[in-house]
C-alpha cells in the first residue's frame, strides 16, 4: 500500500505536525505478569555494533525517531524485531498493520494516513512508545505489555498468553542489542553484597574476552588496577544521554578523553578467578543506578555508600568492593 521511507525534510515536518493525545501518568503497580518477574537474570546475547542489522535499511529512520522523541533506538528495534521482522507490509490477524503494527485506531491518533508508509509508522509507533514508558514511569516491560496488549488489559493485570511470550522475546533482544559483552548473567541487579547491594550485573565469559560500547562513550575513567577488587576498570559518560557506564573487573584498552563509538572495543576481561564484567549505568542527574539487567531502563535509588564507586579524584586509586 505505502510508498517507502520519505525524505527526512519531509518526515520532520510530519512529525512535528503528529502528536499524541493521551495524556496522565499512572503509578507503577508492582511487577509484571500478574505479580511474578519472567525477566530474571536473563543471557544477554553478543553485542552488536548497531541498533539492527547493518543491512537493515530503516536503521538511520529508527536512529532519527529516537532521537527525535528520546527513546532508545535499540528498543525501538527490538520491538520491530517482533511485531514485524522489519516487514513494512505486515498485516496481522487482529489488523495490526506495518513494521510496528499498531493498530489502525492508535495510529489516526498519532496523525497517520497510511500504516504501511515506514517512516509514518516509526514515527508514531515511537510516539507510542515514548508515551507507554511515561505513563508506566520507565517501566520498560509493562510498557511492551501495554504496547502488545493495550493499556487497559495492563491496568487490570490482564496478560494475554501472547504477550506473556510477547514481552521477554524483546526485552531479551534489546538487552542483547545493549550488552557490551556476550556471556551468562550470574549476578542481576540488587543482588545483596554483604551489607549492601549491587547496582549492576555481572556477565560471566573467558578472561580475554573483549567487551565493547553499548552505546557512543566519552571516556572519563581509567584504572588499570582497582584498589581492594581485582582487575581495572573503564566508566564513560553517553554522549547522548549523559549516562555513566562503568566497566569493572577488566584490561582497559582505552584511555581518558577517547571517544568510543558503539560496538568498538573497550579492552578485554581481566584473568581473574571467575573472570567476568561487572557493568553498571549510573545517572547523575538523578543519583540514581539504572536496572538494565532485570528491567532496562527502570530506575531505582542508589542507596550506596559516597565512599564506594564515586569518580576517584585526581591521582586516586577507585575503591570498590562490588562485583566480585
Amino acid at each position: 500500500m505505502g510508498g517507502g521511507v520519505i525524505p527526512q525534510a519531509q518526515a520532520e515536518q510530519m512529525a512535528g505536525q503528529v502528536q499524541p493525545q493521551k495524556q496522565g501518568i499512572i503509578p507503577m503497580i508492582g511487577q509484571i505478569l500478574q505479580g511474578k518477574n519472567p525477566f530474571q537474570k536473563p543471557q544477554p546475547a553478543p553485542a552488536q555494533t548497531q541498533v539492527t542489522s547493518a543491512n537493515n535499511k530503516f536503521n538511520d529512520l529508527i536512529q532519527w525517531a529516537g532521537q527525535k522523541y528520546q527513546v532508545d533506538p535499540n528498543l525501538i528495534a527490538s520491538v520491530i524485531t517482533h511485531e514485524s521482522q522489519f516487514n513494512p507490509q505486515a498485516t496481522s490477524s487482529a489488523g495490526a498493520q506495518g513494521l510496528m503494527q499498531l493498530m489502525p485506531s492508535t495510529a489516526k491518533q498519532y496523525g497517520v494516513t497510511d500504516l504501511y508508509n515506514p517512516t509514518q509508522n516509526v514515527v508514531a509507533g515511537t510516539q507510542h512508545l515514548k508515551y507507554l514508558l511515561q505513563r508506566y514511569q520507565g517501566n520498560i516491560p509493562k510498557a511492551i505489555a501495554a504496547y502488545n496488549a493495550g493499556e487497559g488489559r495492563v491496568d487490570q493485570g490482564q496478560y494475554p498468553q501472547e504477550t506473556q511470550a510477547f514481552v521477554p522475546k524483546v526485552m531479551n533482544t534489546y538487552q542483547g542489542l545493549i550488552a557490551p559483552i556476550g556471556g551468562t548473567v550470574t549476578s542481576g541487579f540488587n543482588a545483596p553484597r554483604g551489607d549492601r547491594l549491587h547496582y549492576g550485573g555481572d556477565i560471566s565469559s573467558p578472561a580475554g574476552a573483549q567487551f565493547v560500547a553499548p552505546t557512543n562513550l566519552q571516556v572519563t575513567q581509567v584504572r588499570n588496577q582497582m584498589s581492594n577488587s581485582p582487575g581495572g576498570m573503564v566508566w564513560g559518560v553517553d554522549t547522548n544521554t549523559g549516562l555513566e557506564h562503568r566497566f569493572h573487573h577488566v584490561q582497559p584498552g582505552v584511555k581518558v578523553g577517547d571517544t568510543i563509538q558503539q560496538g568498538q572495543p573497550l579492552g578485554t576481561l581481566s584473568n581473574i578467578n571467575g573472570p567476568h564484567l561487572d557493568y553498571k549505568v549510573y545517572d547523575p542527574k538523578n543519583n540514581t543506578f539504572i536496572d538494565w539487567i532485570n528491567n532496562p531502563g527502570q530506575v531505582v535509588p542508589a542507596q550506596y555508600s559516597q565512599k564506594q564507586d564515586i569518580p576517584p579524584q585526581q591521582g586516586q586509586t577507585v575503591k570498590t568492593g562490588e562485583g566480585t
